[in-house]
């Protein structure tokens, strides 16, 4: 995730490039912090389409793997190997859409940065949309050709 772009390969899933990022979508989404629900919305909807015209399939993909300085800044993201459920996920963005609501004490230990709520958007909708059950970050060193979810 970065440079506009969110790369998201693995297993049986063929590469592809969703024109998005945790910055492109805090930018051009959000006016806020914490965002609006109808800032929420917006971000929500944009992810959604950029998925959705990439094509993939919904299928039971398991564990989402992420070496992204965007996503280690995700609350249980931050060390190598730690893993978050789908759950845990929904869990944080629900405390960001009560935030959102004027219950800004809700956002507990996530972040309040514009690019978090964005980026906690991309992987909520990714693991929803396609099918992972947990992510799990793996710190490793990325080809500086290639970007890697």
């Amino acid at each position: 995730m970065g440079d506009g772009m969110t790369r998201i390969e693995g297993g049986s899933l063929p590469p592809v490039s969703v024109p998005l990022d945790a910055q492109s979508v805090a930018g051009g989404c959000f006016a806020h912090d914490p965002p609006t629900p109808i800032e929420l919305e917006r971000a929500i909807d944009v992810v959604e389409g950029a998925i959705m015209e990439a094509r993939i399939a919904y299928a039971n993909r398991g564990v989402l793997e992420t070496c992204s300085a965007e996503l280690r800044k995700i609350p249980g993201l931050n060390s190598n190997g730690a893993t978050l459920r789908r759950d845990d996920i929904e869990e944080m963005f629900n405390r960001l859409a009560a935030a959102a609501h004027g219950q800004r004490s809700a956002l507990g230990d996530i972040p309040p940065d514009p690019e978090v709520a964005a980026a906690l958007i991309i992987l909520r909708e990714c693991m929803h949309h396609l099918g992972f059950e947990k992510i799990r970050a793996v710190y490793r060193l990325v080809k500086p050709s290639r970007k890697a979810f």
